[in-house]
């Protein structure tokens, strides 16, 4: 008898089944688990932990077999950590810690985020990057560069460290395509990545002497009314690094932000 998330066995309501005493029995057999197929036989060593998973199952099935799925699985995995809260939820590792964050300087989140610039240059980018096309990427500002003149360009745009402060993801965009630059498509962009003609001088300023260069192409940017604060990236991430959550607390921040009210600019 085949049993899966979306196959033919039933699927249990997460309440009911997390709370019987014989789930937590099955628990300590079994530990901790995620949807996936599995088949239950019928007979064979180590099926005995199987049927008692279809037992429970067949016990605690919902009288409405009709629901939305979405909302369950999301719920499957709020009871889990509602119940072991030392433990983070699959649902939140499965959903939110696929997402990235870039870090930038505030004038850099700015344009960005306004749509003055609509292109980043990278070096080095993950696998995770160059896969990343038609995703949301959450912009998240360091500390200043330049703190006197950053905080000037900030003024001329009517924000001030309050309305746009450092240490806080202010917002999303889209991050529609990466692609390679050579010298003559960095020049021919240039007023989309304001970073100047010469590729060659890029690299040297930033000291990527004969790296290749990368162009994200970026769109829909949205900006939050009320940034959320006190994000802090990782360590060893820099102005242009991108960076996933690592801790329980940055996924609760990637949580807030991919669900945040937003407005659009």
């Amino acid at each position: 008898m085949s049993y899966s998330a979306f196959g033919s066995g039933h699927l249990l309501d997460s309440p009911q089944l997390l709370n019987s005493k014989e789930f937590n029995e099955f628990k300590k057999y079994c530990g901790n688990f995620g949807f996936g197929f599995m088949r239950i036989k019928e007979s064979g060593e180590g099926s005995i932990y199987l049927d008692t998973l279809k037992e429970i199952g067949e016990k605690h099935k919902p009288f409405k077999t009709k629901f939305n799925f979405s909302h369950y699985i999301k719920n499957f995995y709020t009871e889990v950590t509602r119940i072991n809260p030392q433990e983070l939820s699959a649902y939140h590792k499965r959903g939110f810690a696929q997402h990235l964050a870039i870090s930038l300087h505030p004038q850099d989140a700015v344009l960005l985020l306004w749509q003055s610039c609509t292109t980043l240059v990278i070096f080095e980018p993950s696998n995770k990057v160059l896969n990343y096309e038609g995703n949301t990427l959450l912009v998240h500002t360091l500390d200043y560069y330049n703190p006197e003149s950053e905080k000037d360009f900030l003024s001329s745009c009517g924000l001030d460290e309050e309305t746009f402060p450092i240490n806080a993801i202010q917002g999303w965009i889209i991050f529609e395509k990466i692609f390679k630059y050579d010298e003559q498509s960095f020049a021919a962009d240039k007023d989309l990545h304001l970073l100047g003609e010469s590729l060659a001088k890029y690299q040297s300023d930033c000291g990527y002497e004969g790296y290749n260069a990368w162009g994200i192409t970026v769109k829909e940017p949205l900006i939050f009314d009320v940034p959320i604060v006190n994000v802090f990236a990782p360590e060893d991430i820099y102005s242009e690094e991108f960076w996933e959550p690592e801790t329980g607390v940055d996924l609760e921040d990637f949580f807030l932000a991919l669900e945040r009210p937003f407005k659009s600019e």
